[in-house]
C-alpha cells in the first residue's frame, strides 16, 4: 500500500512520542516521501501529534465521540420550532456527518476535528454560551489553519449585526489565531532545506461542482452513486434556507464559502477540505422536507389579479 496522509501523521506523532522534535521530524518524514514541505503550509500544525503522542489515538478518539455528543445535545437544544421528526433527523444528520470519527485512522485527519469543532461553534452562536463557540473555533485554528477562514465570516457577521462584544472577541480570536499561523510559519521555514520539494499551489479552478463532488466522495453520502449523492449535498442547502434557527445566514454564508474556496483553490489531492463543513452540512437534510412545502404553499398560492 502506498504510503499516505494518515501513516504520515501517525509516524510524526510516534516518533515525537519518543521524544522528537515536530518540526525537524515532520519535515523529515515529509522529505523522505517525496511530500512538499514548502510553502509553510504543507505542514500541518503539531497540535494533533502532540496530543496523539500524550494521550493515544485510542484515548483522542473517544474525545471525538464526546465531542460529537456535545455538538448533537447543543443542536437538540437550540433548533427553535422544529417538529420533533426534524430534531431526530438533524441530529442522525449529524451522527452521519461525525461518521469519519467511527475509524481509528481517520481520527488523524485535522480537517476532522476542525469541522466538528466548527460545527459546535455554529451552534452555540447567539446564546449566552456564544463565548464557548469562540474557544472552539480557537481549537479548529490550532488543529487547521483554514478553520480561520470561519474566524473570518464570524467577525463580519458580528459587525453587520453590530454586536460590540462579539465583534472584538473575534478580532481577538483573528489576531490570536495569525499570530499561531505567522509562529508555525516560521519554524518550518527553519526546518526546510533548499532543495526541498515544493507544493504545487492552491489553485485548482475545479469550478461550483468540486465541493459537492467531493462531499459525495468523502462523507456517507459515498455509499450512493455520485450524482444522487451530489443531489442530496445540494438538497441539504436547500434545506438549511427553510431551517428554522437563528443561524440560518451564517451557515449558508460558511458553506456557500467554502464552496466558492474549494472551487477556485483545491486541487483534486484536496479533497479532504470538504470534511471542514462536516457534519453542519448533512444536518440541513433535516430541513429539506419543510423547504419543500414552503416552497410548494408558495408555488400553489393565489396571486392578486392584475387587474
Amino acid at each position: 500500500m502506498a504510503y499516505n496522509d494518515i501513516a504520515l501523521y501517525r509516524d510524526v506523532a510516534a516518533q515525537i512520542g519518543t521524544g522528537a522534535g515536530y518540526y525537524e521530524t515532520t519535515t523529515r518524514l515529509q522529505r523522505s516521501h517525496h511530500y512538499p514541505t514548502r510553502p509553510f503550509f504543507t505542514v500541518r500544525h503539531p497540535t494533533l501529534a502532540y496530543l496523539a503522542a500524550t494521550f493515544g489515538w485510542a484515548r483522542l478518539q473517544q474525545a471525538l465521540l464526546a465531542l460529537m455528543a456535545m455538538a448533537a445535545a447543543a443542536w437538540l437544544v437550540r433548533i427553535e420550532h422544529a417538529t420533533v421528526l426534524e430534531r431526530a433527523a438533524a441530529i442522525l444528520a449529524l451522527v452521519a456527518g461525525s461518521a469519519a470519527i467511527f475509524s481509528p485512522l481517520l481520527v488523524a485527519v485535522h480537517d476532522v476535528w476542525a469541522g466538528l469543532l466548527i460545527c459546535l461553534a455554529l451552534v452555540l452562536r447567539n446564546g449566552k454560551a456564544w463565548w464557548l463557540g469562540l474557544v472552539a473555533v480557537a481549537a479548529a485554528i490550532a488543529f487547521r489553519e483554514l478553520a480561520i477562514c470561519y474566524g473570518a465570516l464570524s467577525l463580519i457577521v458580528s459587525v453587520a449585526e453590530r454586536r460590540r462584544a462579539e465583534s472584538l472577541a473575534w478580532l481577538g480570536i483573528l489576531a490570536l489565531g495569525a499570530a499561531g499561523i505567522a509562529l508555525h510559519a516560521s519554524l518550518v521555514h527553519a526546518a526546510t532545506l533548499p532543495g526541498d520539494p515544493v507544493s504545487q499551489g492552491w489553485l485548482g479552478l475545479r469550478g461550483p461542482g468540486a465541493a459537492f463532488y467531493d462531499l459525495a466522495g468523502v462523507s456517507v453520502l459515498a455509499l450512493l452513486p455520485t450524482r444522487a449523492a451530489m443531489g442530496l449535498a445540494l438538497l441539504a442547502l436547500v434545506g438549511w434556507a427553510a431551517a428554522p434557527v437563528e443561524q440560518r445566514t451564517i451557515i449558508l454564508l460558511f458553506l456557500g464559502g467554502f464552496i466558492v474556496l474549494i472551487g477556485v483553490f483545491a486541487r483534486s489531492q484536496n479533497f479532504y477540505w470538504v470534511l471542514m463543513t462536516l457534519p453542519t452540512w448533512l444536518i440541513g437534510l433535516a430541513f429539506v422536507p419543510r423547504a419543500l412545502r414552503d416552497l410548494c404553499a408558495a408555488a400553489l398560492a393565489p396571486r392578486p389579479s392584475p387587474l
